[in-house]
């Protein structure tokens, strides 16, 4: 085989476009669960409520310099393949939309023109496929794929299925026919069968460890449509491997999975449980979204605590939300909560609980003018106490696309305040500000924050938030920053989560969200490599 390559970028691939699912709506939960490890005891600190989402994935280095398309985060599985595969000339995009698409499915033409681009665009006759039109712009690859032994079509016929999704388990027999079928080793997968076509692929890929398979699932899936992204970084690791590339190729880590956990349920008959911290005594605090603060107590006994709501506005996604506990609440007996209210805007109260956990009393308002939109959307709002002892409150944009690069405005922005007066707290980036509400950001261009955590021991803070229909993010907060949602104008939920130019996420969901919202930093030897230092920031 040739490592020449054409000086000439060829034309885009292109096909029929694909969505997948995006947000949950109409979830409600019913419970609060607290994870254990084997042998463990329960969290202390704070449990995620509402939905709990794990990540695993493996980790590759940053993308080189020039990866061109919004749609590919920095740091993803596959940006690298990305990013080698645009500055190569092998791709310009998905037609004209400026966009690499790299969750979308790959149809058989595509990957029969990818691999031949990496091989240097070679001449080729016809295929003779009845169904590859000689004027297709895949027909020259699909000839190359048949002249060079590579495929025989579909099924004996004398046909290629050009639109057809290409499947794991065939790309990877592209792959192995393109190396001229070396020997493999025997492979790990269950779902790869003893003597399927594929198998001496797979086992090819895994001596080469082109492949650990999906994730932390053990499996391989060889009849699951592969996706665009996928597809880059096989043929980035593979073009590495056979020095069609430059730089050699560096197997990728092991997946970092999960250890196996046990959950036990410790309240039910919750409606819409929102907010969850723990007192120093390890009772649980529990807000409901319509409007109950409930507790349960160490030796297991729930209760609602008595508590005036009279002004409390519920409304789609707003209601009674965040809760933390004063970390002196041993002497101050404080908690605070995040909520709307009747007047249309989200507010912060202080509330003083009686020793016997049976009265919430609500101090005046700590913050208020956080904004509200009519229908409930996007009132945020969760509450974290800081490194440094001051109260971060998180919220949303209320739908409202000036809010969030506004700083003027409370809405889309991480808050930092003094516990006692509500002000904007020493060290805040804009103190000098006239306005009130200025000096108590502390970050701004967010959409919906959901999740605060703290990484144990490095004083960093991180945010949980949804994106539109895609990027739900994880952004590690730094003083002043611009995390980038922008949707003006009016409120136009079409453009990227993170304007170019401003942070990027350590972390986002890409074309599907998770509709992520509670986070936390899990602790203890017993978590091994899922301790405090993952997820590790960049």
């Amino acid at each position: 085989m040739s490592a020449s390559r054409s000086t000439t970028a060829p034309p885009p691939v292109t096909g029929a476009d694909r969505r997948l699912p995006t947000v949950w709506t109409g979830v409600t939960l019913d419970r609060v669960t607290i994870h254990r490890a084997p042998g463990g005891s329960p969290r202390r600190r704070r449990a995620a409520v509402a939905l709990v989402v794990a990540i695993c994935a493996s980790v590759l280095t940053g993308p080189p310099a020039g990866a061109a398309f919004p749609d590919v985060p920095p740091g993803a599985f596959y940006s690298d393949g990305v990013a080698w595969l645009e500055a190569a000339g092998h791709t310009t995009g998905v037609g004209s939309t400026g966009l690499f698409l790299p969750d979308r499915v790959v149809t058989r033409a595509e990957a029969a023109t990818f691999l031949w681009r990496i091989e240097g665009s070679p001449p080729a006759p016809l295929s003779g496929f009845a169904d590859v039109p000689t004027g297709a712009y895949y027909a020259r690859a699909v000839g190359w794929l048949r002249q060079a032994g590579l495929t025989t079509g579909v099924g004996g016929s004398n046909l290629y299925a050009p639109n057809a999704p290409v499947t794991r388990a065939e790309l990877t027999t592209l792959l192995w026919r393109h190396a001229e079928r070396p020997a493999g080793s025997p492979t790990p997968f269950p779902d790869v069968q003893p003597r399927a076509f594929y198998t001496q692929a797979v086992e090819w890929m895994v001596q080469t460890r082109l492949t650990t398979g999906v994730g932390c699932t053990g499996l391989f899936q060889p009849h699951a449509g592969l996706t665009r992204g996928t597809l880059a970084t096989f043929l980035h690791r593979y073009a590495g491997l056979v020095g069609i590339r430059p730089g050699g190729y560096t197997p990728p880590p092991p997946a970092r999975c999960a250890p196996s956990i046990s959950v036990t349920t410790v309240m039910s008959g919750l409606q819409v449980p929102w907010g969850v911290d723990t007192a120093p005594d390890d009772t649980l605090v529990v807000t409901e979204r319509p409007g109950r603060l409930r507790v349960r107590l160490p030796n297991g006994v729930q209760r609602q605590l008595a508590a005036n709501f009279g002004d409390l506005r519920v409304s789609g996604e707003t209601g009674l939300m965040g809760v933390v506990v004063d970390p002196d609440f041993a002497t101050n007996r404080r908690i605070y909560t995040c909520q709307g209210h009747t007047s249309g805007d989200v507010r912060v109260y202080p509330w003083t609980i009686d020793p016997g956990w049976t009265t919430a009393t609500r101090q005046p308002v700590l913050v208020s003018g956080m904004p509200g939109s009519s229908s409930g959307r996007h009132g945020g709002c969760q509450l974290e106490i800081a490194p440094d002892g001051r109260l971060l409150i998180g919220t949303g944009d209320a739908a409202q696309g000036t809010n969030p690069q506004d700083v003027t405005s409370l809405g889309g922005k991480v808050l930092r305040v003094d516990r006692a007066t509500g002000e904007g707290a020493a060290g805040n980036p804009f103190l000098g500000s006239a306005n009130a509400d200025t000096r108590r950001i502390y970050t701004y261009g967010h959409r919906n924050v959901q999740g605060l955590a703290l990484r144990p021991g490095s004083g960093q803070i991180f945010s949980v938030e949804h994106g539109p229909t895609r990027d739900d993010e994880i952004n590690l907060l730094q003083a002043g920053v611009n995390y980038g949602w922008n949707p003006v104008p009016g409120y136009n939920e079409s453009v990227p989560m993170t304007h170019a130019g401003a942070r990027p996420a350590v972390w986002s969901s890409g074309a599907l969200t998770l509709a992520t919202s509670g986070a936390d930093f899990l602790r203890g030897s017993r978590w091994g490599s899922w301790g405090v230092g993952w997820p590790s920031p960049r």
